[in-house]
């Protein structure tokens, strides 16, 4: 149920907030999930040696139950593809109306450019224009397009989600070392009691820390640069290393008795946590509305095998190398692999999101505009007995008092 509900809930995040947006919604859920993984280890680690392995589950269960009620009575689902931006766009330009000889000519006051001036300027915008109605119909702009089997060949095509969606197997091995195996390696292996490995791995809540810095950041990057979001995932995402190597291999007693691991915790966690809530804004970001659930039911799943098949990948290497510390530094390599994936994104993520704005407007027009390649820039000719009318260009209205 809970891997079913996370694609879905990504997808109705898209419908309801605009691009801008959608990182400070990724951060919000994000925080929550946190919360929620990090609620349920420290509740194991306290109640589970006391209590029994089978009650933490038992406690855990009810805010779920609570949450998915909440759901089901207050949740409206919202139009599909009505924040994206060429919808919104399109919502905002100026609608044309059919004069004489059947030249879509006519423009609200403030629109109007000179008769010749028009027919020498530049189109900027590169977006569909219906000529019935639609620029100020809601109904007449909604994405109505659903998923096929060809649109799922399209998104596995794209760069940008193939690399997402790869990166996550060996960007998640170091989630499963902490999430899996940390606790009881500290208490096992590393002399540290059960109850102090489970206040040190608390520490790991600097993850709070660095879902804000991340998401500001990579928002203020976006805005510069679609590039520069990219390089903040992999150079984070790289940097993490650090921090999990001395964990792993640091005396863990002398680390929890000057403190020193706390803080080395604590940067564990920020420096993990960046890439998250900008990979999913960017996923969001490169995919239509009819498939983009399915992106994220892909993502979940090289997560998961990331999450779940890594520590699994772990216990064969400690198997082989006789020793669980040489076998996590080896498992720890492919953050690298991870690194060096987002990097390779900041090289297609822009062209992706462009093209997801192209398909989004030509979806539309076909219902409801002329037909045509409307995802180019739009020229509409008709001859008319004044010779100076013989061409006209569609200026959308936030660029018209430009001419």
């Amino acid at each position: 149920g809970i891997g079913t509900s996370i694609p879905c809930m990504y997808s109705i995040m898209s419908d309801l907030y605009s691009v801008e947006n959608r990182i400070h919604m990724s951060m919000f859920v994000n925080i929550l999930m946190f919360v929620g993984i990090s609620g349920g280890q420290t509740i194991a680690g306290f109640t589970g040696p006391v209590m029994g392995w089978r009650f933490p589950f038992l406690i855990v269960g009810v805010p779920a139950i609570i949450g998915a009620i909440l759901v089901l009575t207050t949740a409206v689902e919202p139009v599909r593809g009505s924040q994206e931006e060429a919808v919104l766009q399109m919502r905002k330009t100026t609608h044309f109306r059919t004069v004489t000889t059947g030249l879509i000519a006519s423009l609200s006051e403030d629109d109007i450019c000179s008769r010749h001036r028009s027919y020498h300027s530049k189109v900027d915008a590169e977006l569909p224009m219906c000529h019935r109605n639609t620029a100020h119909n809601s109904h007449g702009t909604n994405y109505s397009e659903t998923i096929d089997w060809s649109k799922v060949l399209d998104l596995l095509r794209t760069p940008s989600v193939a690399i997402i969606i790869i990166q996550g197997i060996p960007g998640c091995l170091p989630w499963g070392i902490v999430y899996v195996y940390l606790n009881d390696y500290f208490s096992e292996d590393r002399g540290l009691s059960i109850h102090e490995a489970t206040v040190l791995l608390s520490m790991f809540g600097g993850a709070t820390i660095g879902i804000l810095i991340g998401g500001s950041a990579g928002q203020y990057m976006y805005n510069i640069d679609k590039k520069y979001q990219c390089y903040l995932m992999g150079t984070s995402t790289v940097l993490s290393l650090l921090p999990l190597l001395v964990l792993i291999n640091c005396d863990a007693r002398e680390g929890f008795s000057n403190g020193s691991f706390f803080l080395w915790m604590i940067l564990a966690g920020i420096t993990m946590n960046i890439t998250g809530v900008n990979v999913n804004v960017v996923l969001q970001n490169v995919t239509t509305p009819g498939v983009r659930g399915t992106a994220f039911a892909f993502h979940a799943l090289t997560d998961d095998l990331g999450k779940g098949g890594g520590p699994a990948a772990i216990a064969l290497l400690i198997r082989a190398v006789g020793s669980r510390t040489a076998a996590f530094n080896c498992s720890l390599a492919c953050v690298l692999l991870c690194g060096l994936l987002l990097v390779i994104l900041a090289f297609y993520v822009d062209a992706d999101e462009c093209n997801v704005q192209h398909q989004i407007a030509d979806s539309i027009s076909r219902d409801h505009c002329e037909p045509g390649n409307v995802s180019s820039k739009l020229k509409l000719s008709a001859q008319a007995s004044d010779s100076s009318l013989a061409s006209y260009r569609i200026i959308p209205s936030q660029d018209a008092g430009n001419y």
